[in-house]
Parts: C-alpha cells; structure tokens; sequence
C-alpha cells in the first residue's frame, strides 16, 4: 500500500500548485473587484401584499435582511379597494428611499415564485420606470434557487409518512394563460427534482390555478379542483403543498385556509406555504452577496479533495496547509457529499464569509463536477 499512497500524494502535490495558481489568480481579482466597488448596490425587494397578518410576516424578513444589507421593499397587488393610494406609490417610494442612501446601482429581487406570476409582471415595467438616474438590473424568483427547494423538501417531509404509498400534490397560483401555466408548471418541476431524487412517491401532480382576472378562471380552477379531489380518492394518502406566498390577511382569511375549506371533506394532508421559512432570508441574503462586493476577509475557500482514511487525509491537509497562512479555508472531503459540504460552508457562513471559492481537488478536470454544480450545498 506504500507505493500508491505516495504516488497519490505526489499527483496530489502536482494539483495543488495547480490551485494556487488558480487562487492566486481569483482572490487577487475579488481584491480588486471589491476595491473598485466601495459603495455596493441597493436592494429593491417585490413582494405580494398579502394582508395585515402576511405583510407582518414579510416585514420581519425584511427586518432581518437589512441588519446586512441597504434594502426598501415595495408591495404590490391588486387594488380591489378602490383607495387613491396606488402601488405604483410604493414602488416610487422604495425606489426613492434606495436612491436618498446614495446607491449607485439598484438590483430588484421579486419575492415571487415564478417569473411568469403574473402580478409580479404587472408591475415588472413599473419598477424599471421608476428609477431617475440609478440602473436597476433584476435579480431571478425564487424558483431558480436551491434554496426554495430545499423549503419544497421541507414542507413534504413534515407530512410524508410512507411515500411509496402517498400521492404528492404541489399547488401554486399565478397563471393568466396557457402560456404562463406552463412556465409556472415548469418552475416547479425543476425544484420537485430535489423532492422526487429522495422520496419515491406513488404519484407526483403539479396543479396552477388562475388569477380572478383570467379569462374563464372559474372554469378552470374549477377544473384544478376536481383533479385534486380524483387523486385525493385514490388509494393511499395524498399530500396537499401550497407552493407559494399567499394572501394571509389573518389565519381565516388565508390560502392555506381557503384550501382546507375546499378539500376539508376528502382525505388530504395540508402542508404550509412559502413563508414563514428561514431559507426564506437565506435566499435574500444569498442573492444579495452574488451582486454585493466582497472584502477579503469576506472571501473563503472550500477544498474538496476524494479524502480516504486518516493517514491519506493527514498526506492531504500538509498538501493544503501552506495555503492556510493566506486564506480562510474549509476542507470537505468526499464526493460531492451533501452533509459535508453543507457542514463547511455554513462553517464559513457563520464566520461571515460571503463569497466561497470552490475548489475540487482532483487530477482530472471533470472529476465530480456536474455532482458538485448540482448540489450548491
């Protein structure tokens, strides 16, 4: 066993000047990008009004979020009340509140599942009109994160007792055509991705209702609520999860209880919503940091080398180790394992480490990497 070990050790030797180089050359960047950008951008959150008691729910995020970073958050929805106040005020407003703070450069986040919601579209222009001389660039929903994934995940898994034998519904609003159906059905697919490579479940759905403003929108949410009762009356348990941020103007008044007054009858496990969720910030603060400068000290290196035992792990870290005395550094041996990587990044996370360069340390160039990409612990 002599001969290999030393043989990996010395390819090993040879991939780590490789990544000094490498991070040499990335870190003295990052040094400059965040030498040029003093000032870093404001954040224009987009979020639904949802009611006195949903709105509340949304503030305590956005509370959150501002110990961080320079942020204003404008509501929108439809104005059904009728009242001189519009929301295109509020959009104003924040976008004035960013501006009063001396931003150079606005990045709008919508608070919104899907890109094809179609009040996030209603108001989409307005954002982009209301700046006076700050750009604005848009930042993507939520459905392009991992992150909302992960509360996908979450949420199944406070029901889920036996999937094999359950039927999983996810349900969402939004739609005002078959055009933007789709998109929306598409969104979700791709986070379902995370929930259906863990848990084999005997029937997967995704439904979108409509928007009251749609054409024919009765009819056609009508048409959801029989799909779900058909599959709800199939053998085994079914799993109700209300993919997005509803309406909560109190706990009556809610979509989660709006559901549950409509299959309240049938054999269905409501799930939660969206919000509250503490990925929720995650993600806010995570797409922030990807537009935001970083110091140095802001910057920190994850190393993912295969690792065996300890004595080929010790042969490891002195490879590693002269790159400690210049980086912060977290080493998560394995292939792409989600716990272990997870586990150091949040290491770095609670150091306040924003930017993470991550480094795969094997002798081949495609060795783990589409794993890896897949995974952003």
């Amino acid at each position: 066993m002599k001969q290999p070990i030393e043989k990996n050790l010395v390819e090993s030797t040879a991939v780590s000047v490789h990544i000094r180089l490498c991070l040499i050359m990335i870190l003295v960047f990052m040094s400059q990008y965040a030498a040029a950008g003093a000032q870093g951008p404001g954040f224009l959150v987009l979020a639904k009004d949802r009611g006195f008691l949903g709105n509340q729910e949304i503030d305590a995020v956005m509370e959150q979020f501002k110990q961080t970073h320079t942020v204003s958050l404008a509501l929108v929805g439809k104005n059904h009340q009728g009242v001189e106040e519009s929301y295109a005020d509020y959009i104003r407003q924040a976008v004035i509140e960013l501006e009063k703070q001396g931003v150079k450069k606005i990045i709008a986040i919508p608070m919104f599942l899907s890109g094809a919601n179609s009040t996030f579209n209603n108001y989409k222009k307005l954002v982009d009109e209301a700046r006076k001389t700050t750009p604005i660039q848009w930042a993507p929903p939520m459905a392009d994160s991992h992150l909302t994934a992960q509360i996908l995940l979450d949420r199944v898994e406070a029901l889920s007792e036996e999937p094999r034998r359950e039927q999983l519904i996810v349900a969402t609003t939004g739609a005002v055509d078959k055009t933007s159906e789709q998109r929306i059905r598409s969104d979700i697919e791709n986070l379902l991705h995370e929930v259906t490579g863990r848990h084999h479940f005997d029937e997967v759905a995704i439904h979108v209702y409509y928007d009251r403003d749609a054409q024919d929108q009765e009819k056609k949410n009508r048409a959801v609520d029989e799909l779900i009762i058909r599959t709800a009356a199939k053998r085994g348990r079914a799993l109700l999860i209300p993919l997005s941020i509803g309406v909560k103007y109190d706990q009556h008044m809610s979509e989660e209880s709006w559901l549950g007054r409509k299959f309240g009858e049938f054999d269905i496990a409501l799930g939660e919503s969206l919000l509250p969720h503490p990925e929720v910030l995650t993600w806010l603060k995570q797409t922030a940091n990807r537009y935001s400068p970083a110091s140095r000290d802001q910057i920190g290196v994850l190393i993912m080398p295969h690792g065996a035992t300890q004595p080929y792990n010790n042969g490891l870290e002195k490879v590693i180790a002269p790159l400690r005395k210049r980086y912060r550094i977290e080493v998560a041996p394995g292939m792409g394992d989600p716990l272990i990587l997870g586990q150091a990044v949040q290491k770095l996370e609670r150091e306040g480490i924003t930017r993470i360069i991550f480094v795969r340390m094997y002798a081949l160039q495609e060795s783990m990497k589409a794993k890896t990409h897949c995974r952003r612990a």
